[in-house]
């Protein structure tokens, strides 16, 4: 297959773009691989960087519910929301 040498000269200016947007990205994520490790890696996975997946317990979580009830609202979409979310914390 022939290539004329100005095809061949972009492609290489592409390839070795490319090449370094991909060390680029490969010390983001080391970056970020470091800082996770620095917080105690997959133990800090695990709980998230919010702390435990529900903080709340099962009171908490039915006091809440009948604060911002809808029907406390007048069915407001942000109360309808905020139970539905409430709800599924419920165990």
């Amino acid at each position: 297959m022939f290539v004329l040498e100005s095809t061949y000269n972009k492609l290489k200016a592409r390839y070795r773009e490319l090449d370094r947007d991909n060390d680029r990205l490969i010390a983001q994520w080391n970056q970020v691989v470091k800082q996770i490790n620095a917080k105690g890696g997959d133990r800090f996975l695990e709980q998230g960087t919010l702390g435990p997946a529900n903080p709340f317990s099962q009171e908490d979580i039915r006091r809440l519910i009948s604060l911002c009830h809808p029907d406390k609202h007048d069915g407001k979409k942000i109360a309808v929301e905020m139970t539905q979310k409430l709800l599924s914390l419920k165990e």
